[in-house]
This record gives C-alpha cells, structure tokens and sequence, in this order.
C-alpha cells in the first residue's frame, strides 16, 4: 500500500515508456523554452540553428495537451459504454485534484512564503497574493506563472463530459468530430495566413472555436485511434508520423523566416505561438512517431522521470529566478556573450540542464513528502472507519 504513495518505494513500470519519453522531451523543452535567446544575429539576418532550436522548444506545451488527448477518452471509447461517462468524470476530476492541483498550491505556497529569500528581500514576509491570484481568480503569477497549463487543463476537464460524446471510434461520432476539426484547423490556418500578410483585420478565432487547446486533445485522440487501428502497418504509421514532424517543422521555419525577412522583429513570433497551423501538425507526428518506435516497452526509470515531469514543470519557475545570475554568467562566457550556432546549444545544455536538474531534486523531496503525507491521511481514515465498524457493532 505504501508503494501506492512513496514513488521511490517501487519500480514497478505500468505505463508505457514511448509516451513518459514523449512526456520528458516536452518537460525539457518547456524549461528551454524560458531560458531562449534570440534567434536575430543583426538587422536582417537569422541565426538557422538558434531558429531551428526556437521551432523545437516551441512544440513544449503543445505535446502535453496532445498526450492528454491520447489517454483521455480510454475508458468511455464504445457508444454503448458512454452511461460511464459520469463515473469516469469523477474519477478524473479526483485524480487531478490528489495528483496535480494540490501539489500546484503546494508550491504556490512555498513560492508565497519564500518570496524575499528568493529575491533578497530583507523584509520576509508572507506573500499570499500568488496564492490567492492563483486559487481564486486562476492568474498565476511570476514563479508560477507556468501554471496556466493548469488552468487550461481544468477548462479541458470540465468539458469532460461533452468532449467524451464526440470522442467515440464509430463512424457517425468519427465523422462529426473530423469535421469540426477540419473547421477549426482551417480557421486557424486562415488566422495564419492573415498574420503573414498583414491583413487589417484577423479571422476572430473565439467565433468558431470554443477553446483552441481542444484540437490538441482531439490531434491526440485521433492519433491514439490511428495508432490501434490495423489497416496499415507499423513502418507506415512511423513514416507518417515522422512526415507529419518534419512537414510542420519546415512550416514553422520556412513562415517564421519569411515573417522576419519582410516585417523584421517585431512580426516575426506569430508561428511559435501554439494557436498555430504547425503546432497541432508538429505535436500530433511527434506523438505518433514516438508510440511508433518504442511502443510496449517498459521501464520503471522511465516511469517515475515522467511522473516528475509535473514537479520540475511546477518548481523550475523558481530557479530561474534563484539561477538567473548564474544563466547569466553561462551566457557571457560563450563567444563573449554572443549565443550564436554551435554556442546555443551548449547554452541550453548547461543552463537548462542545471535547472531541470535542481528542479526534479526539490521535486522528487516535495513528492516524496507529500506522499507520506498521503499514506498517513489514509491510514488515519481507515482507522477511524474501522473504529466505526466496532463501535456500530458493539
């Protein structure tokens, strides 16, 4: 039973280890991705590998959504078991309450009370505005202002219940799902399109879209149906998923080169949002190619990196502020603070592996703690339903 809440405890491996890869490489590219430097090198010019890095980090957030999309609907797949969609709803909402929004105020908390120690402040006082900015008006701020994915994932939760009606592998479910993301897609590809050419007016995307984060759950759905469907073999499931890859990459590249060689700097940032055609392209091949080349293998290494992934998204807000100085230093020394080519990538190793590095340490003594924190509460309440059962029975 301890094994349930001490991750350390155990190195059973239950989950797939191509998805917890997927999940790790999205974690790392979530850390680089505040952690980036320019990719301009002078008024006209682009630096090709920095801009080739930017267009990889870009996928970080996107991926998640997408693997999200790929379990989501498990449980509730057949029209005649959609009567478990109430019962699977709660499941969730309790899952993620126990497993990601506690632990989220968890380190809310520490970051509210750690403020002036974090930035030198002598004055040591309790700044709960980061917590109640982030509780009850869903604005998280500074140290935890990564934590608008958790926001984003409550609005996808919520829609649980609709989104699984759609989500069903039969034809007519299949049929209407596919057109309203055909729908979707295509305005947003008009919205790029609008971007590039500077239109005077863009397509107003909240009109045809309740929440644009849903395609990337439905990307992933449809992958993971694609994935289990039988009609083509593997090696063209790896090769679609790898084009798909390489088709939004060059999209991401080509546009944003383009973008930046007729409007300069300032226009040029639009196709690495994730409201854009290549994000949902991107993260859908990678997460085909990566079920593809190492699906139904298992590792309890794997595992428990990929359930720290959660902790060092949540914590590394606060070492980049904590390590700003020394991101910096790191930054001055290469090429004379110059972070160009081949310098960039060293950047990124070092600076960014410092800070997933402290952050998985601090994250795994968080988890760890509160998950002893959690044996005890269930231990405690056992006990006291079983004191109840003696007492009713005396």
């Amino acid at each position: 039973m301890l094994a349930s809440y001490i991750r350390l405890y155990t190195r059973d491996a239950k989950r797939d280890a191509s998805v917890e890869l997927l999940r790790i490489y999205a974690c790392i590219m979530v850390v680089l991705a505040h952690i980036q430097v320019s990719y301009t090198i002078g008024e006209g010019q682009v630096d090709n590998v920095v801009l080739a890095i930017k267009c990889l980090i870009a996928d970080n957030v996107p991926i998640f959504f997408t693997i999200l999309g790929f379990y989501f609907f498990i449980n509730v797949q057949d029209d005649d078991r959609l009567d478990l969609i109430p019962s699977v709803f709660l499941k969730k909402l309790k899952g993620f309450a126990v497993r990601i929004y506690i632990p989220t105020i968890i380190v809310t908390l520490i970051c509210s009370i750690a403020w002036d120690y974090i930035y030198n402040n002598p004055d040591h006082v309790f700044h709960g505005e980061l917590l109640t900015e982030y509780i009850f008006k869903q604005n998280p701020q500074d140290m935890v202002g990564q934590f608008w994915y958790i926001v984003e994932y409550i609005k996808i939760l919520v829609f649980f219940p609709f989104l699984a009606l759609i989500c069903v592998n039969k034809r007519s479910y299949n049929t209407i799902r596919r057109i309203y993301m055909i729908i979707i897609f295509v305005v947003i590809a008009l919205n790029d399109y609008c971007y590039l050419t500077q239109y005077e007016s863009f397509v107003d995307i909240s009109k045809y879209i309740p929440n644009t984060n849903f395609l990337f759950v439905f990307v992933g759905y449809e992958v993971y149906l694609f994935y289990k469907s039988e009609r083509y073999s593997n090696k063209a499931k790896t090769i679609i998923g790898l084009l798909m890859f390489i088709v939004g990459f060059v999209l991401r590249f080509g546009l944003t080169y383009v973008s930046f060689s007729i409007y300069g700097v300032g226009n040029s940032d639009h196709f690495m949002v994730m409201q854009c055609a290549p994000s949902y392209i991107c993260s859908g091949g990678l997460l085909l190619l990566f079920v593809q080349l190492f699906k139904g293998r298992k590792s309890g290494i794997l595992q428990l990196l990929g359930e720290m992934t959660l902790y060092v998204f949540m914590i590394h807000g606060i070492f980049l502020r904590v390590f700003g100085s020394q991101g910096d230093l790191i930054r001055q020394s290469l090429n004379n603070g110059n972070v160009t080519g081949v310098y960039s990538i060293i950047y990124y190793f070092l600076y960014g592996g410092l800070l997933i590095v402290v952050s998985l340490v601090l994250g795994v003594a968080i988890r760890e703690i509160y998950g002893l924190v959690r044996y005890a509460c269930m231990r405690f309440y056992k006990g006291m339903n079983n004191g109840r059962e003696v007492n009713g029975n005396n």
